[in-house]
């Protein structure tokens, strides 16, 4: 792979360090500038670029998505409290549109007093804000252990030539990363203390009793336990957001204060083997299917309108559909708010339900 124009080694480690969130003076000690060793700065531009590549500008994205869905929640909390006249929720969340569009950032903790409509939205983006935290040291793990692979065998190169002094900077910054790796990795086990937000806890809806549905976390068949219930079909990345009817198409935004009909489906046996449909509650005879690769809604039943429940594509919570007519291919939720169906899906978490049966009192 070609190498990045070397770098002075002090601005190459600077770069690198900056790249994983950290301040370089908080690592362990980097090589020195003196003597110079212009092929550890070639190899630390080239890890500097890879972390780039693979780690932040997927990370931003995602982040930039997340903002781009918290300021349509507010939009949407803000239409639905206007019309039912309450002016202090309003207000409340106006003065929150504005804040967010001025800073596009969320403080660690709500304020005293803070508008509890405002509170429930900020639980979700923390939630997801913390989802994304993760997965950004997930990438970042297997990047910085190829890279200390490749400095490995420079220090081994180096060290034939007898450029001594500098085999012992790159063995320095090997056996740095080496360390900052096995420090994630303990942070990561299921063993080790943390300090996470929670997920918030899914609203109850009146007049119905959620019961979260999907697949057991052992290694196993998912149970078809669905099967004739009525659901709603909540979003992995946002608890409080799910499927439900818009004015055309099926969308997912905030199901608070959405009709329990608008957002219901029952899950039935498809005609084939392995499959399920989803009925509307509130428009009898009408089903979700796919049609131009888009979640559409639409009476009767076809090879569209059926759907293959699997595990998860990220994590152990939750199920993934697949088209039975493409079945490589998996219903995922756009930032938009519409459903489409891919099978090159960047990221598998939208990709990624919660059902939830409704039982009617």
């Amino acid at each position: 792979m070609k190498l990045a124009r070397p770098l002075s080694i002090v601005t190459a480690i600077s770069m690198a360090m900056a790249l994983l969130g950290q301040d370089s003076n908080a690592q362990a000690p980097a090589p020195s500038a003196a003597p110079d060793n212009p092929d550890l700065a070639k190899y630390e531009a080239f890890y500097a670029n890879e972390v780039r590549e693979k780690v932040d500008e997927p990370y931003q994205a995602s982040k930039k998505t997340l903002n781009e869905a918290y300021r349509v929640s507010l939009d949407n909390a803000m239409k639905r409290i206007s019309a039912q006249g309450l002016l202090d929720e309003a207000v409340a969340l106006q003065k929150e549109t504005k804040r967010f569009a001025e800073s596009n950032s969320m403080p660690e903790t709500d304020e005293p007093g803070t508008n509890v409509e405002v509170a429930k939205l900020r639980v979700s983006w923390r939630a997801e804000a913390s989802r994304l935290e993760s997965r950004r040291t997930k990438w970042l793990q297997p990047v910085t252990e190829a890279y200390v692979v490749r400095l490995r065998g420079l220090e081994k190169e180096l060290t034939r030539a007898v450029k001594l002094d500098q085999a012992q900077q790159v063995r320095a910054r090997a056996d740095a990363l080496t360390a900052q790796v096995a420090q994630v990795a303990v942070a990561s086990s299921p063993f080790a203390p943390k300090n996470i937000p929670s997920t918030p806890p899914v609203p109850a809806v009146a007049g119905a009793t959620p019961r979260p549905l999907g697949f057991s976390t052992a290694p196993s068949t998912p149970q078809l336990n669905w099967l004739g219930k009525t659901v709603r079909i909540r979003t992995l990345t946002d608890r409080m957001a799910g499927i439900q009817l818009g004015e055309k198409d099926p969308i997912v935004a905030s199901l608070e204060g959405v009709a329990l009909d608008a957002s219901s489906f029952k899950v039935s046996k498809g005609k084939d083997p392995g499959t399920v449909t989803f009925e509307s509650v509130a428009k009898k005879g009408f089903f979700l299917r796919h049609e131009g690769f888009r979640l559409r809604i639409s009476p009767g039943t076809s090879i569209d309108s059926l759907f293959r429940l699997e595990k998860p594509m990220e994590g152990n919570e939750g199920l993934s559909m697949a088209a039975q007519n493409f079945q490589t291919h998996h219903l995922w939720v756009r930032p938009n708010g519409f459903v489409d169906l891919s099978k090159d899906i960047t990221e598998p978490a939208r990709a990624v339900f919660i059902l939830e049966e409704v039982v009617r009192k």
